[in-house]
């Protein structure tokens, strides 16, 4: 047989190895493809909530996830650094337990709870002012040396002149439940403020893989307390709340834990909902 021949019969049979290892990859990702992703699925379970009294008007995502689980820690505050950053130090510091912390200064009134939570209130009158309501909770936060860089305006609400904003915390692009820095704002200055904040130790090695969203609609529409009304936003997210979860009974007691990834449903309300729907 002349070489001719011969490289012809070879490229011939990768040819045919090409073609059957590429229907091999094929076939697996059509058995492996998940159908819950389809557009056509995902429509049907959106008629389905609608049924129940849930619109979804957020986009739903239409791959899975993959996720680290994190390592993370609740902020711990000391009273004097707390004193010094609001009333430089001046503020009248009462602990009547081993758990509770609060600091006065004129009509404000600092509470600490187990050194981890943070409370802040004005009980007296100011002189109204103009500005933006995000604007000046984000120089309340820089004036009293917490970073804003790490924090995400989830949800704004409004009452007679009275704005409440609520953040959460951002690591690496996605939210981190439940850690919360909520502000209130009017006449241009904050009234008060509730803060529980999460650090990141470290990630997990391995990932965790949620399935798609609309299976954890499915959750959701199934559970025995459906929310009602609309769904403004979907996103995956880090979790953490022993609270919750049965760990313990006072969220402001643990020191440190693992945040795993949920996804993460918003109603139109500002009301939140998490499934930890993995594999």
């Amino acid at each position: 047989m002349d070489w001719s021949q011969a490289k012809k019969i070879l490229i011939l049979a990768l040819l045919v190895t090409n073609l059957i290892l590429g229907g091999t990859l094929l076939w697996h990702h059509i058995r492996d493809k998940d159908p819950t992703l389809s557009d056509d699925f995902i429509q049907e379970v959106t008629t389905r909530l609608a049924a129940k009294g849930i619109e979804v008007r957020a986009d739903i995502p239409h791959r899975e996830i993959e996720l680290p689980s994190l390592k993370v820690e609740l902020q711990n505050y000391n009273p004097q650094t707390l004193n010094a950053e609001f009333f430089d130090g001046k503020g009248t510091v009462d602990r009547p337990n081993s758990s509770f912390t609060q600091i006065s200064h004129g009509d404000d009134i600092l509470s600490l709870v187990n050194r981890r939570r943070v409370i802040y209130e004005h009980i007296g009158t100011l002189t109204p002012s103009e500005g933006d309501p995000e604007a000046v909770a984000k120089a309340f936060l820089l004036d009293h040396n917490f970073t804003t860089q790490d924090m995400m305006l989830t949800y704004t609400s409004e009452n007679d002149g009275i704005t409440t904003l609520h953040y959460a915390k951002v690591y690496n692009g996605i939210l981190l439940e439940r850690s919360f820095t909520n502000l209130t704002v009017q006449d241009g200055h904050v009234i008060a403020m509730d803060r529980l904040w999460l650090d990141v130790l470290n990630e997990s090695q391995s990932a965790v893989t949620l399935k798609s969203a609309t299976r954890a609609l499915l959750e959701l529409m199934g559970s025995d307390d459906p929310p009602v009304g609309a769904i403004v936003r979907i996103d995956p997210c880090y979790y953490f709340d022993p609270e919750e979860q049965g760990y313990i009974e006072d969220i402001t007691k643990t020191s440190e834990g693992r945040a795993t990834p949920y996804w993460r449903f918003q109603l139109e309300n500002g009301d939140t909902v998490t499934i930890q729907s993995t594999r």
